[in-house]
């Protein structure tokens, strides 16, 4: 107990005392007395789940095994003693006399430490200090124990260190959501930030070819991430809002312009965290950002009406429903995509990253051909079915790819007997058969053909332009009929002018003109 102690009774004899002790055999120097202290210092190491360094959050429970040193000095002699904590995270020590005390606490292994004297105390008052978190780099120091106190306010709080990322990716149909297929993008820089986006954490190493990034080590709290894309890139258009969803897939980035893009605070709490991400509870591996390129490539299928492979407007139209296919390869991952040609003849392959492109044309409607490819300026001429190679730079719009397409055109009519030589076809005068017709000074060069047993002949499958037609004067001696006589009845008259070679025609795409005709009468 406390007060007095008195010793059992003592004998004493001349002569007959220990000599043990020092002072012969006539004094007894044995009769010791020791006391121990009467006040303790302990409490609680706690598992600060929130990171607030206030006990009590949800499922803070004791650390055991952490391990608890207190150093102090009685009477000039130094005593440093050892204790772990419980099961439930107690340590107390014991038996300890009035003096000034220090504690160390150990930072158990995956741990950190949380914030110290966020209750605003700092006094490590027994009474008024008790529920927040006492050492600043581990250490309690100037505690001072009065006789017989017991200072049970001297507490540790730990948090299990967090992580936080994920993927930044190539967002190919820049829909905010990472589909089967779509690859890490590399050459992103990703930064960590304080709560209010502007405090620079740490800056993780640049993605590689996976475009993950992971800030391991991380104390529970509010952060934002933030990313700056290779250049030809922009956040995804669809953001997935709340980073803390612990979506796998969704774009967090907010906005979809170009430069750094930035999360909304995401909130980290020890053992919090999901587990659908593969890595515990202690992490969130499920903030991605979603990036789409910024070029595009496109422009215009039409029908070429003369053929010669150069758009010249005034009645050139659109052609549609024809399908246009794009290959290219993001980060060893190859793409193929299609657009079909709209109601205008025009098509276009938006959010499009820096890359090398592979373009071709196809379901061309029936009975069309294509037109000469490269025959002049590359923004109006065709570049022909395919496959046509494009480079495309950071933020490159190449609206230049277009395709020219005609129908094949046709002349020809009638070599007629001109009973009354007026070059004008009259009912009942005859068709005129073997009759040789020769087509000449267009694109195309067919051979001569003989009119039939009616008198009729085609030159057909033609290259659209500018031709002339030149009728042989049948044997039997015939002779050429006036020709143009008929100002509005071109399809009635004889065309066949001197050596019976007709004036020009020019035929457009699919045209097929069967009012050039050739008179022949005989002498009465």
């Amino acid at each position: 107990g406390t007060g007095e102690v008195k010793s059992l009774p003592i004998t004493l004899t001349s002569g007959g005392e220990p000599t043990n002790d020092g002072d012969g055999n006539n004094g007894n120097l044995t009769v010791d007395f020791g006391f121990a202290g009467t006040g303790s210092i302990g409490d609680l190491v706690w598992r600060d789940n929130d990171g607030n360094g206030l006990q009590g959050g949800v499922g803070e429970t004791g650390i055991p095994g952490v391990i608890v040193t207190l150093t102090y000095t009685i009477n000039s002699t130094n005593f440093t003693v050892l204790d772990t904590t419980d099961a439930n995270g107690i340590y107390t020590f014991n038996n300890l006399p009035p003096a000034t005390y220090a504690v160390n606490f150990g930072t158990p292994s995956g741990y950190s430490a949380t914030t110290a004297n966020a209750g605003g105390n700092s006094s490590n008052s027994s009474t008024t200090d008790t529920n927040d978190s006492d050492p600043t780099g581990g250490n309690v120091t100037g505690i001072v124990l009065a006789a017989g106190e017991n200072n049970l306010g001297i507490d540790a709080g730990f948090n299990q260190t967090v992580n936080l990322g994920d993927y930044v990716w190539f967002d190919q149909n820049n829909n905010g959501i990472q589909d089967p297929g779509e690859p890490g993008l590399a050459g992103a820089t990703v930064k960590l930030y304080a709560a209010n986006g502007t405090t620079l954490l740490q800056t993780a190493p640049v993605t590689g070819n996976t475009g993950a990034y992971n800030f391991t080590g991380l104390t529970p709290g509010d952060y934002v991430v933030g990313v700056t894309p290779p250049a030809g890139y922009k956040s995804s258009a669809v953001d997935g809002g709340d980073p803390d969803n612990n979506t796998l897939n969704d774009d967090n980035g907010t906005g979809s312009g170009t430069g750094e893009v930035k999360s909304l605070p995401i909130t980290l709490t020890s053992g919090g965290e999901p587990t659908n991400d593969g890595d515990g509870n202690n992490g969130n591996l499920t903030v991605d950002f979603g990036f789409a390129g910024t070029g595009s490539i496109g422009d215009f299928v039409w029908k070429d009406l003369n053929a010669n492979g150069i758009q010249n407007g005034g009645g050139e139209t659109g052609v549609s429903g024809v399908i246009v296919t794009l290959t290219y390869t993001i980060n060893s991952t190859s793409f193929t995509i299609k657009d079909t040609t709209d109601a205008n003849g025009l098509y276009l392959f938006p959010n499009l990253a820096p890359s090398t492109y592979s373009l071709s044309f196809s379901n061309v409607p029936a009975g069309m051909v294509i037109s000469p490819s490269n025959a002049g300026d590359d923004n109006f001429d065709s570049d022909g079915l395919g496959a046509i190679a494009i480079t495309l730079a950071a933020g490159q719009n190449d609206l230049s790819n277009d395709l020219g397409l005609y129908a094949p055109a046709a002349i020809g009519n009638f070599v007629w007997h001109d009973l009354n030589a007026n070059g004008i076809q009259d009912p009942g005068e005859p068709g005129i058969s073997g009759v040789s017709v020769s087509l000449s000074g267009g694109p195309s060069t067919p051979p001569a053909t003989n009119t039939d047993g009616n008198g009729k002949y085609l030159f057909s499958n033609l290259t659209p332009g500018t031709y002339t037609v030149t009728f042989g004067t049948p044997a039997g001696g015939y002779l050429a009929s006036p020709a143009n006589i008929g100002s509005t009845t071109d399809d009635k008259d004889s065309d066949a002018g001197s050596g019976g070679t007709t004036s020009a025609y020019t035929l457009v795409s699919g045209q097929t003109d069967t009012t050039v005709d050739a008179g022949f009468y005989k002498l009465a």
